[in-house]
């Protein structure tokens, strides 16, 4: 990844009547990075994206690729490319007539339509079905098909709109692979929106966590894992949300702290740590998610045996942030060692 800055976002705003959607956004997104935006529904990433296309105005801010401003600029003039997750191809044309079609629209001559054509299907591997309706190729095969389609126009930045989405499910997991590795090739910056963490968690450079109009945190995905700048973001991210107990409970010393933990970061223990009882047990193949209860306040453990509901259970926290007013202020802690 380049130190130089590929987009840039300052300040940007958008409200529709009274509700507030974007809530002066900066980012900045370097050369070659493959950067994600992550939130659930509803976050504001649809209308972030728009922006950044050209098909949405902003209220405030400003919009710079390649150091260009390019705020007031339409879309065509902005040299993105877009993939849908949809893919958007056309189902009575080829791969070949897919992939050129643009150019065709900027009436480049035959013989360098041909060239730039066979050049990006080689580069991603689907020279060998040129020829196939689009109708006819795996979905991994659409997937490179819209990529190359928006490769052969050289655009600044790819962006990418939830583009796995409509993938089996078993095939999901080497797609991402194939993509991450497409875009180490083509050394591109791709900027990756989606809703689906497990899409991202291995793909990109950095993740930007958006949240009711605002970027909660950003940072490479371990970070937001191991610590997560606010508890929104320890609940969002993981596959189980993150625990969040009384500081109270340890015998005052983080008195008004919320000690957040996950799962895999406690382990039951013969004596010492938490004496917790269990209330219910969730079973995942040979591990064992056990909700404890102190008090008034619960939590869940990763075990790797089963206890039966009812149950007293010693419960050690290998590490732990401390959380003030929802926002970390220390990290790392261990509980009961």
């Amino acid at each position: 990844m380049s130190e130089n800055p590929k987009l840039e976002l300052k300040g940007i705003s958008k409200s529709y009547g009274r509700t507030v959607v974007l809530d002066s956004i900066d980012l900045t997104v370097y050369e070659n990075e493959f950067f994600a935006v992550l939130g659930p529904s509803g976050a504001g990433k649809s209308t972030l994206l728009k922006i950044i296309i050209g098909v949405e105005e902003p209220d405030e801010g400003r919009i710079f690729i390649d150091g260009k401003d390019v705020t007031d600029l339409p879309p065509n003039r902005r040299n993105l490319a877009v993939v849908f997750q949809s893919y958007a191809l056309y189902p009575n044309m080829t791969v070949y007539e897919n992939i050129a079609f643009p150019l065709k629209m900027r009436h480049f001559p035959k013989s360098k339509i041909r060239a730039k054509v066979v050049d990006v299907a080689t580069k991603l591997g689907i020279y060998e079905i040129l020829d196939k309706n689009v109708t006819k190729i795996s979905g991994g095969q659409k997937q490179r098909t819209a990529l190359a389609r928006a490769l052969v126009r050289d655009p600044a930045i790819f962006l990418l709109d939830e583009p796995l989405s409509n993938l089996d499910a078993r095939i999901r997991f080497r797609a991402r692979e194939e993509l991450r590795k497409i875009q180490q090739q083509l050394k591109q910056t791709f900027v990756y929106v989606t809703h689906d963490q497990a899409e991202i968690a291995n793909m990109a450079s950095r993740v930007a966590v958006l949240h009711l109009g605002r970027f909660e945190q950003i940072a490479e995905y371990s970070e937001l894992y191991n610590h997560p700048r606010t508890v929104w973001v320890g609940d969002f991210i993981g596959n189980y949300p993150m625990n969040y107990i009384s500081g109270e409970l340890f015998d005052g010393k983080y008195k008004g702290y919320k000690l957040g933990f996950r799962p895999e970061w406690s382990e039951i223990s013969a004596d010492g740590g938490i004496r917790a009882t269990v209330a219910s047990v969730d079973t995942i193949g040979d591990t064992h998610y056990l909700y404890c209860a102190v008090g008034d306040e619960t939590f869940v453990v990763k075990g790797n045996r089963y206890v039966e509901p009812g149950n007293e259970i010693h419960v050690k926290i290998a590490k732990c942030n401390t959380y003030l007013d929802g926002i970390l202020k220390q990290s790392d802690i261990k509980i009961g060692q």
